[in-house]
């Protein structure tokens, strides 16, 4: 009577083994390619974090923000890519096609970027492993809480809401954030006056430059 249950007991079993070892082996294509996109994306964090640590510490006045400054900075830019709506990005601190630092530029990928160009879009993030406060903007940056970045515009005489997450910075830049639990992540400068005057004089950019401002209202 024993034998016999044994018998059964471990029938079962290799029953059991068979099927969680099927599901095991059909399962293991999504496994490592889940497995692969994380190495994928660790390793571009970690190459972010080395590439924006190599600047050393940052800071950046949107009132002196032309293409030549820019790469006193910062080094002339290791990424550049075509933007949506006609433009051209240039990123740098980059891991892959992932930057920690990028520039919108109304000018159409490919063609040249004059060293006086002011850039319509300023967005700045950070790696996932580096310190915060590498980069600041005006007195702003990553890793600060939003009451202490709209305590600081409000001093400055701005701060005004003018949408979901989004303030007047100054005269000419809007400020658009992303925050968690309070303290921000993603930082993103619109050049409103910029936008305006290229929308007001409705030549080739004015559709791009009016594809900026909708994208930092989204």
């Amino acid at each position: 009577m024993l034998k016999r249950i044994a018998i059964y007991c471990i029938a079962c079993l290799s029953v059991v083994f068979l099927v969680l070892g099927y599901f095991w082996l059909k399962e293991w294509p999504e496994r490592a390619k889940a497995s692969s996109e994380l190495k994928a994306f660790l390793a571009e964090e970690t190459a972010q974090k080395t590439a924006l640590e190599s600047l050393g510490d940052v800071s950046l006045d949107l009132s002196d923000l032309s293409l030549a400054r820019l790469e006193q900075k910062l080094h002339s830019p290791p990424l550049r890519l075509p933007g949506a709506q006609n433009t051209t990005r240039l990123g740098w601190a980059c891991g892959g096609q992932r930057c920690a630092i990028w520039m919108s530029f109304l000018v159409p990928f490919g063609q040249d970027i004059a060293p006086t160009a002011t850039p319509a879009a300023l967005v700045v993030t950070h790696p996932l492993f580096a310190d915060f406060n590498h980069v600041v903007v005006g007195g702003a940056y990553v890793g600060e809480t939003v009451e202490e970045m709209k305590k600081f515009c409000k001093q400055r005489g701005y701060g005004l809401p003018v949408g979901k997450n989004r303030i007047s910075w100054d005269k000419d830049w809007s400020l658009v954030w992303v925050d968690t639990n309070g303290k921000i992540s993603l930082l993103v400068f619109a050049n409103e006056k910029m936008i305006r005057d290229t929308a007001a004089r409705g030549d080739g950019n004015s559709t791009d430059a009016v594809g900026v401002r909708k994208r930092m209202a989204r």
